[in-house]
């Protein structure tokens, strides 16, 4: 009974704690008036497809140490795992960072400005981040990423091939990035860079049949081959079609 709290049992207690890898109280809610008992996120292949290559990339790399800024919840050093042995994450939302800590305690992370940090990480990481930093402080925010790294920084951002988001200050090609990263003066010299994901009409229409105002619907089948589709079909792209722009840099 050591491994579970004074008077319960072991196989009960289990199988409750193995209910928390999402808390599901959170799953049914209210969307305006109207109940659902689903949460969707219409572009999550394309998540899981960027995020998969990422995680590749950093293990490769094969560093002893990474700080994620901008880590939101911390899905992504999650899945890092043990790959790298620590492994650390910082954002500006105290919100972010609860449930960082929450979904992954084995992880150290910090609600604060990584500016405000004095250590230094094998690798430091900055995923889908720099477009939500307005144009007077992208000269401290890549400076500080260099500053936190002994060697790698790899830093990926949504591209021109999409629009906008309302959310973002901007999107990028490599030459606004490389421009970005010589105006700030940051020791930091790309070594390479690709492009992750390219759109397709067939999940485009996947994605409105499957996912609209009037229906949600998921079928494992359906599922399990449109994620197959991705990964060998689309996780590769151009400068003309990708949606997400990964750029690695040495530091000087």
């Amino acid at each position: 009974m050591a491994g579970s709290p004074k008077g319960f049992a072991d196989d009960k207690f289990a199988l409750q704690d193995e209910q928390y890898q999402f808390p599901y109280h959170h799953i049914p809610h209210f969307d305006g008036e109207s109940p659902s008992n689903i949460r969707r996120l219409g572009w999550g292949l394309e998540y899981l497809c960027y995020l998969r290559i990422l995680v590749e990339r950093v293990r490769e790399l094969a560093p002893a140490s990474l700080l994620d800024v901008g880590c939101g919840d911390g899905r992504f050093l999650g899945l890092v795992g043990a790959a790298v042995a620590r492994r650390k994450g910082v954002d500006l939302s105290t919100s972010a960072i609860g449930f960082a800590r929450a979904f992954h305690p084995e992880v150290q992370f910090e609600a604060v400005d990584a500016a405000e940090l004095t250590e230094q990480f094998d690798a430091v990481t900055s995923i889908e981040t720099l477009e939500h930093v307005p144009d007077e402080g992208i000269g401290g925010f890549l400076r500080t990423l260099a500053a936190r790294s002994r060697d790698h920084v790899l830093i990926s951002v949504p591209t021109t091939a999409v629009p906008l988001n309302k959310k973002h200050y901007r999107h990028y090609d490599l030459e606004l990035l490389e421009r970005q990263v010589a105006e700030s003066e940051a020791p930091l010299a790309l070594v390479g860079h690709e492009y992750i994901y390219r759109g397709s009409r067939l999940m485009t229409a996947l994605r409105w049949a499957t996912s609209n105002r009037l229906w949600t619907l998921e079928i494992a089948a359906v599922q399990d081959l449109a994620w197959r589709y991705v990964w060998k079909r689309l996780r590769t792209a151009t400068a003309r079609d990708g949606h997400h722009l990964l750029a690695h840099y040495r530091r000087r």
